[in-house]
């Protein structure tokens, strides 16, 4: 127990003396390590390369060392000044970083103070990349109601902190909306407007924002338009549509393009004129969308491609006018792209790069590859010129090999042809030039029928997923008839079934079987058409008859003579029972005389949905009103549904004989480059004559039309006065007049009028600068040489300074009279009315008073 109690007072001693003694006997805790900050907790600068330094404070006395570093040295680098404290820090690139500085203690414990730097790269332009507001399209970017147009702009330098927001001028929330962020632009209704894009951290910072770029934009009302237009080869061009065209509007007799496409040989730089296209030819693709344009000669150089008014969509609307610059220069010959066979496998197709002369082909060897063995008899067939046919547009070569050995059938062939040049002369990039053709006979399944549907009254239609040879037969549920079937002239996969009488009056749902049907090359295991097909077929068909909807009298000009031309439009499409005959007509004069059953004999011919009437022009002699009577059954739908009887009104104006001649003369004013003088051998309407929309240059701004003269003798001047600086060079430009009529109805409207017309450009040379030269020289620099005789009158605070003017070059020199004073009064230049200066292409100089002030 004493043992005990006496360790505890040893070990009691022990820990009062391991106590420190403190003066005043007092208790002091350990101080606090110190909590460093940066001078600037967070800087936001504009630019990079910026520099400015900051600090570590608070640190203390017993820091051992300082290491600065960056979070992101792309953004921000720092560097450790002479005192370690203190650092320098380089913007470098756009963002957020964080400067850091560890600061070591004696201890070892280590601070990290932070300050946040935020970099901004300053945008220094925009550019809307994406408009279509070329000088063809008359400097403005067209959108048609309720269609929208995705614009696209650029900032520089690309990363740019400002953010890119899109606004309309000029009240254009009433004609588009805009979305600010996306920059897609929908029109509302017709007019103008401008769209303004501008950089800025906000909305409302990029619409103060002076870094910007603006476009102007018509809203028209909603048309049809040209989607492209693409060179596809030296003879081919190809026109794509938003939506089906007319093919009328384009392509007349022989399939000869129309007047309402134009293309024109232009002049290049080094003013060589573009190679003529001899003929001119068009297809139309099924859907009317794709407009194929085939030439006689190869394009080679610079053309105009204008698509008129003229050009309508399938349901008659308009065609946006368009034109473009085509370029095409051919430097290489044809080459073989591929080959193909037809649905018998046995007619062979080799198919160039473009249009080919042919006129000196020459085969000089011909052999199958993969060092396969082929028959004297097929060699030979190869090795004949004759054997082979050019295809129209002249970019093939089919050869028919249906009598081939059965040997070699199946085989790649390899011939040699010499002899080919492009339309242009070009021979091919190889010589001899190595073409592939082969035939294929290869086993395939049968053809599926897809589907039966009665398509008129007569008539059931097959769809097939193949070709068909052998139509086979088709049975009618409860009919002992076989309909004689044929397969289809445009599309080998259809068969027309005609249907008898009796079965053309069945209705409802009716069971039809066909079998016994053949498509080419048919493995033999195929047994598919033998156990037949069967399906459900509607033959209720359509009962209504067709509808009137629109009539229209017109006149055109065939062979010299006038055509009185009646246009019957229905709502569906409809062929003529009567081909010619009499119609009977009452006419109301415009004297307001009556004739009642007037005869008017008639041809007639039915297209879709139109029927056009050719009208004896002799019986057409009085202007007014004229009621004709459309007998009952006129024409007849698909379905054989007979017209009724209806009563048209029509109007022939007043002496309208044919329609307003073309202008006889065209060209710019020679006096005054901003003035296109038009003139008409006759009278014209002045309401129609003043109408900017009836004249386009394309690439020049019409700004007015005048009607300066108009009378009997001298017949129409008007003058069109053009925006100045709209045609920028002097070089053949393409004038479209049209919609003009004759004076008090005396002509109908003029048909659509183009014509070449040289034109100089129209921009005026201005002054860029006026600068006063010790002791008394004043001198005006312009854009451009300049002659003439100069004129101004010069003073300074009301004394007149006088002077000589002389030119030279770009610039006017005056040589004052009177020295001015060196004093704060500048010296006041104002052109006299005898001043006229212009340049080489008689644009006269635009000059204002100008103040100058007296520096030396």
């Amino acid at each position: 127990m004493k043992q005990r109690m006496l360790k505890c007072i040893v070990g009691l001693l022990v820990l009062m003396m391991a106590i420190p003694i403190i003066p005043g006997g007092s208790i002091v805790a350990e101080a606090a390590a110190p909590k460093p900050t940066l001078s600037i907790s967070k800087k936001t600068i504009v630019g990079t390369g910026a520099t400015y330094t900051i600090s570590v404070k608070n640190a203390g006395k017993n820091v051992t060392k300082y290491k600065w570093y960056s979070t992101n040295n792309k953004i921000a680098k720092v560097q450790a000044t002479k005192d370690p404290a203190v650092a320098k820090v380089t913007t470098v690139g756009k963002g957020s970083a964080y400067i850091k500085c560890g600061v070591f203690y004696k201890d070892g414990t280590i601070r990290r103070p932070y300050s946040q730097v935020t970099v901004q790269i300053p945008v220094t332009s925009v550019k809307i990349t994406n408009a279509l507001d070329n000088e063809e399209n008359n400097n403005r970017h067209v959108i048609a109601v309720g269609e929208t147009f995705d614009f696209n702009a650029t900032k520089t330098p690309s990363n740019a902190s400002e953010k890119l927001y899109y606004f309309l001028g000029n009240s254009g929330e009433t004609y588009a909306k805009v979305d600010a962020v996306t920059g897609k632009v929908t029109g509302v209704k017709p007019g103008f407007v401008v769209l303004r894009v501008a950089a800025g951290m906000t909305k409302d910072a990029a619409a103060n924002s002076k870094i910007d770029d603006a476009i102007n934009i018509e809203i028209v009302e909603k048309t049809t338009k040209v989607n492209s237009v693409d060179l596809t080869d030296s003879t081919t061009l190809k026109v794509t549509f938003s939506s089906a065209i007319d093919p009328d509007t384009v392509i007349g007799k022989d399939k000869k393009l129309k007047d309402s496409v134009v293309i024109m040989a232009k002049t290049d730089e080094k003013n060589n004129t573009a190679k003529g296209l001899g003929e001119i030819t068009a297809t139309l693709s099924n859907d009317g969308k794709v407009l194929t344009i085939q030439t006689q000669y190869n394009f080679n150089g610079i053309y105009g491609l204008i698509l008129t008014s003229d050009v309508k969509g399938k349901d008659k609307s308009d065609l946006q006018p368009f034109s473009k610059t085509l370029k095409y220069y051919d430097t290489i010959g044809p080459s073989f792209i591929k080959y193909t066979t037809d649905e018998t496998g046995l007619k062979a197709t080799i198919h160039f790069s473009e249009a080919v002369n042919f006129s000196k082909m020459d085969i000089i060897g011909a052999r199958a590859l993969s060092s396969k063995v082929i028959t004297a008899t097929t060699t030979n067939t190869l090795l004949q010129v004759r054997n082979y046919v050019v295809s129209e547009d002249r970019k093939s070569l089919t050869i028919d090999l249906t009598n081939m050995d059965p040997v070699d059938q199946n085989k790649i062939f390899e011939i040699q042809i010499t002899g080919i040049t492009d339309i242009a002369g070009n021979v091919p990039p190889t010589y001899p030039l190595r073409a592939l053709l082969t035939t294929d006979t290869t086993p395939k399944p049968q053809a599926r029928l897809l589907n039966i549907a009665r398509t008129s009254y007569d008539t059931l239609t097959a769809t097939f997923d193949r070709p068909i040879k052998t139509v086979g037969t088709l049975t009618i549920s409860g009919s002992y008839e076989m309909p004689a079937g044929v397969v289809d002239k445009e599309d080998s996969r259809k068969v027309n079934y005609k249907l008898s009488t009796a079965s053309a009056q069945l209705t409802g749902m009716q069971t039809v079987t066909i079998q016994y049907w053949d498509s080419y090359n048919v493995s033999i295991n195929d047994t598919t058409a033998y156990t037949g097909v069967s399906r459900q077929v509607n033959f209720t068909s359509d009962k209504t008859v067709p509808q009137l909807i629109k009539s229209e009298l017109g006149i055109e000009t065939i062979n010299n003579v006038d055509v009185y031309k009646l246009v019957l439009t229905y709502n569906k499409n409809v062929e003529v029972l009567y081909p010619r005959g009499i119609l009977n007509a009452n006419i109301v004069t415009s004297n307001n005389d009556r004739y009642s059953n007037k005869p008017l004999s008639f041809t007639a011919v039915a297209k879709d949905k139109e029927v056009t009437l050719l009208l004896n022009s002799n019986e057409i002699l009085y202007s007014g009103t004229y009621m004709i009577e459309i007998p009952e059954a006129f024409v007849r739908d698909t379905y054989w549904n007979r017209s009724n009887k209806t009563t048209i009104t029509v109007l022939k104006n007043a002496a309208v004989s044919s329609n307003l001649p073309a202008p006889r003369l065209v060209q710019q004013a020679p006096d005054d480059n901003n003035i296109i003088e038009v003139y008409f051998g006759v009278k014209v309407d002045e309401t129609t004559a003043q109408n900017v929309a009836n004249y386009n240059i394309p690439g020049v701004s019409i700004v007015s039309a005048t009607l300066k003269d108009n009378n009997d003798v001298d017949g129409a001047r008007i003058e069109l006065r053009v925006q100045s600086g709209t045609i920028i060079a002097n070089t053949a430009y393409y004038a479209i007049i049209s919609g003009i009529t004759g004076y008090h109805n005396t002509y109908s409207a003029m048909d659509t009028y183009q014509t070449p017309i040289y034109l100089r450009e129209n921009t005026a040379p201005a002054v860029v600068s006026a600068v006063l030269s010790y002791p008394g020289l004043i001198t005006l620099t312009f854009t451009e040489d300049i002659s003439g005789s100069p004129s101004f009158k010069v003073t300074q605070g009301g004394i007149d300074l006088g002077g000589i003017a002389s030119i030279v070059g770009n610039k006017v020199m005056i040589n004052l009279s009177v020295a001015p004073n060196i004093n704060n009064q500048p010296i006041l230049l104002e052109p006299t009315q005898n001043n006229v200066i212009k340049d080489a292409n008689g644009n006269a100089a635009i000059i204002t008073i100008r103040n100058i002030p007296v520096k030396y």
